[in-house]
């Protein structure tokens, strides 16, 4: 019985972070990626395909950075007002 408990606790904790991590990214979206090394791609995102997150550089470069090398992925939520366009 023991067990059972254990084992169901187990199953309801573990997915929730997976979960949680795996989430689409729009087309066309800003996004920072950070690699292993401490280098930081930033762009538009052009595709996700396999193990490979391609990104639109402005300059119109297209880098596909590995998904074995990639630390993080931030993706821009866009403009935020700064202090200074509130209070003028």
């Amino acid at each position: 019985m023991r067990f059972a408990r254990f084992a169901l606790v187990t199953a309801l904790l573990i997915p929730g972070p997976i979960a949680r991590a795996q989430t689409t990214i729009p087309p066309n979206a800003k996004v920072r990626v950070s690699l292993r090394d401490g280098t930081k791609v930033t762009g538009r995102l052009a595709e996700v395909r396999g193990d490979t997150i391609t990104v639109l550089k402005s300059n119109g470069l297209l880098i596909g950075v590995p998904g074995d090398l990639t630390r993080s992925v931030a993706v821009s939520r866009g403009k935020r007002p700064s202090v200074g366009r509130v209070i003028v």
